[in-house]
Order: structure tokens, then sequence, then C-alpha cells
């Protein structure tokens, strides 16, 4: 799933553009319930690019720990620098906690996104119902009303034959 497809479109031209859509009304609903998207959304792309920041740390401090692509083989290593490999193995460490705990949070999102989605469709059902439900109550008075047309004929038809059995007597 691509966040991006979540985030709400936030320049002015774009929203002056589109008419409210779904997910937008969603987004209101779930910042409404005290979820702010977009807080979780920077707070998981922060996280991302921390993440991404301190393995490359990581990757240079082992890099010249180790000497370095051309060092020597036999390069000893500073004791600092085993202990600056080991905080930086526990920032990334914390650093993968706190991504862990977006993803939790956008899987919350996610799963308010779906229990919304899930009451609108037969909110949209029952729309259908309804409207179903009233075409066929206007189809019940046409025929009603055919009915009675039919009900008035046959009564003229009748005073008809009885006037004209009349004037054969």
């Amino acid at each position: 799933m691509a966040l991006t497809s979540l985030a709400p479109s936030t320049s002015p031209r774009s929203l002056a553009l589109q008419p409210p859509s779904l997910t937008d009304e969603v987004l209101a609903r779930l910042g409404a319930r005290g979820l702010d998207l977009a807080a979780v959304f920077k707070l998981l792309s922060d996280l991302q690019d921390d993440l991404r920041a301190e393995e490359r740390k990581l990757a240079a401090r082992r890099e010249s720990t180790a000497g370095g692509p051309d060092a020597p083989a036999a390069a000893p290593q500073a004791p600092d620098g085993q202990s600056q490999l080991n905080e930086g193995g526990d920032q990334v460490g914390r650093l993968q906690l706190r991504l862990s705990g977006a993803k939790e949070q956008l899987e919350e999102v996610s799963t308010a996104l779906q229990q919304m989605q899930s009451i609108e469709l037969p909110a949209a059902q029952a729309k259908d119902a309804h409207e179903a439900v009233e075409a066929m109550e206007m189809q019940r008075r046409r025929l009603e009303e055919d009915l009675e047309c039919l009900r008035q004929a046959r009564k003229k038809q009748r005073l008809q034959h009885a006037q004209e059995h009349r004037f054969v007597r």
C-alpha cells in the first residue's frame, strides 16, 4: 500500500479544483476521532529518514574502523571505534523500534479506514434500496391509477350497455 495514496493533497490549487471525495471525508472523520493522519505520515517519513541516515553512519563507521576498502588486512581496531559502532547499532535499534511503532499506528489508521469504508458500503446499499422502494411505490401508484381508469371505463361501458338494452326493449 503506497503511503502517498492515503495522504490528502494539500496544495491550494488542487484543493480548489477537487470536489470533496470519500477519502477526504474519511480523513476528516479520522481527524475527528483524534487520529492525525498527517502527523502519522510525517512521523513515519521522519523515522524512515532517520533510520537511513543512521544506517549510512553505521556503515561509514564500520568501514572506517575496518580501515576502509584499501586498508591492509591486519588493521587494528581502535577500542573507541568499537564503542562508536556499538552506539550506532543501538541508535539503529531504537530507530527501528520507533519505526515499528509508527507502522503499528499506520496499521490502526488503515484498519479504521477499512471499517469506515465497510460502514459506508451498507449505507450506499441502503440508499439504493430506498431508491428502489420509492420506484416501486411510484409504480404501485401508477397501477392504482390505471386500475381506477379501467374501473371507470368498465362502469361507463356497463351504463352504455344498459342504455342500449333500454332502447332495444
